[in-house]
């Protein structure tokens, strides 16, 4: 019988360590991502208290400032909770700014994901259509970094961008993309 034991590395997001023998070509892409602005992010495991989800998400409302900047306030456990886009780039340690772009030049990501090996129409990015080397960052990026709740073979404009500046090694702004997926939450 398999040893069920829980092991601390099954609550990371992505696993990042040494490859296997057998896929050591991903060895570069496992290196690149320990490198990148998304490694906290993605390896940090944090405990998820699925009743402190619930309660957040059951009481979120949006709230907007003099400034006109968006935040959602919940609650939990009757204490206010407070999320905003500085605050994920705080927490998430992404390194990004305000002013960085969330989705880039059109032309530069057809362009990039087609070098990538894509092998059918675009857009959309289709992850299955990705060289294999290319389809694990974009499953990095869809499990790990997109809102999605199911459909993760299709990236779309914004999913793209960030795998093209992840694999380009250019500025994009994470920490928004994030809040703009928990947004969409608030507005259904």
């Amino acid at each position: 019988m398999a040893d069920l034991r829980f092991v601390h590395d099954h609550n990371m997001t992505a696993f990042l360590g040494e490859p296997p023998a057998k896929h050591s070509e991903f060895k570069s892409m496992v290196d690149g991502l320990i490198l990148s602005p998304i490694n906290y992010a993605i390896m940090e495991y944090p405990p998820i208290m699925t009743d402190f989800v619930r309660s957040f998400w059951s009481t979120v409302e949006e709230s907007v400032d003099a400034d006109g900047n968006i935040t959602m306030v919940g609650k939990i456990q009757g204490h206010p909770i407070i999320i905003s886009e500085q605050i994920i780039r705080e927490c998430l340690q992404f390194g990004d700014k305000d002013s960085d772009p969330v989705e880039l030049d059109q032309a530069l990501v057809n362009r990039t994901v087609f070098q990538m090996g894509h092998e059918g129409k675009y857009p959309p990015t289709e992850k299955k259509l990705l060289h294999p080397y290319w389809r694990y960052l974009a499953h990095v990026v869809t499990r790990c970094l997109s809102g999605r709740k199911g459909g993760y073979d299709v990236l779309n404009q914004t999913l793209s961008s960030c795998l093209v500046a992840l694999a380009l090694g250019m500025d994009f702004n994470y920490s928004k993309m994030i809040f703009i997926d928990m947004y969409a939450n608030i507005k259904g």
